[in-house]
């Protein structure tokens, strides 16, 4: 769903919140209908804006993260498997936010996007390149375990580009460097 802001707002423009349940419904009736009738559909929500803002949150940023709840809890009462796509990592330093995200994790999966540059990691080479990967991954994971969100409720997205001008192998030479 790459138009999640347009159901549940931003953090500075939330949605009214009269509108979240509306629009789950409609998102999850579509997805029904795409997938064949699959009354439980696998949702991808992309994405959180502001993972990492502390709290105190200010009365639009506690609206839109309200929002995002409810729309997610809307889905899954509905059958259907949400998964909410976060590109930084989540502030976890006060008991507020925690629990704001063990509620998602109650009814969603967390996934964060990692995006590591081909360029940064083939001049490490096979060895110290695959390490960094892994530490990056272990880290970005970490960063949810440790609020205590179990892992069977945690993932990881790799992007795996090799169009030229989107970050991919850009400008990587020699070829046998891949």
């Amino acid at each position: 769903d790459l138009k999640m802001p347009r159901r549940v707002g931003t953090p500075n423009a939330p949605a009214d919140p009269a509108t979240i349940e509306t629009a789950a419904d409609n998102l999850y009736d579509r997805a029904v209908i795409r997938m064949g009738r699959c009354t439980t559909p696998l949702m991808v929500e992309n994405e959180l804006f502001g993972a990492g803002i502390p709290t105190p949150w200010s009365a639009s940023t506690a609206q839109y993260r309200a929002n995002v709840l409810a729309f997610l809890q809307e889905l899954a009462a509905k059958g259907a498997h949400p998964v909410l796509l976060i590109n930084k990592s989540p502030y976890a330093g006060s008991p507020d936010a925690i629990a704001w995200w063990h509620s998602v994790s109650q009814v969603a999966d967390i996934v964060r996007e990692v995006y590591i540059p081909a360029t940064n990691v083939w001049p490490l080479g096979p060895v110290l390149g695959n390490r960094y990967l892994r530490q990056s991954y272990r880290n970005a994971i970490s960063d949810i375990t440790s609020m205590g969100i179990p892992a069977s409720r945690v993932g990881i997205m790799l992007s795996f580009l090799s169009h030229k001008g989107v970050g991919g192998r850009n400008g990587l030479e020699p070829a046998a460097a891949w």
